[in-house]
């Protein structure tokens, strides 16, 4: 969804995430990779409910996710994964 200042956000959990989210395709200019993943349907289905609601693909929030993940982990770091996932 797109407020009506034109700042797409989120929303997770219920509430909103006013950042500014560039909603685009990846740039044409990166080699991009495809890989598969299996999530359980609650997962699935919670994903998809994120992205019907904010008409994105569930793709998009899956990179948008992965994005984030990384930049909180940057590589070389040595993280603990175990300590990053609260599940």
């Amino acid at each position: 969804m797109i407020q009506p200042c034109g700042t797409p956000y989120m929303v997770f959990n219920g509430e909103k995430n006013t950042t500014e989210v560039p909603m685009g395709r990846p740039r044409a200019d990166r080699k991009i990779a495809r890989i598969s993943v299996s999530l359980d349907q609650q997962d699935y289905d919670t994903l998809r409910e994120i992205a019907d609601f904010n008409d994105v693909s569930a793709a998009w929030l899956i990179r948008r996710a992965v994005a984030d993940f990384l930049k909180a982990q940057p590589v070389g770091q040595g993280a603990d994964l175990a300590k990053a996932v609260s599940r």
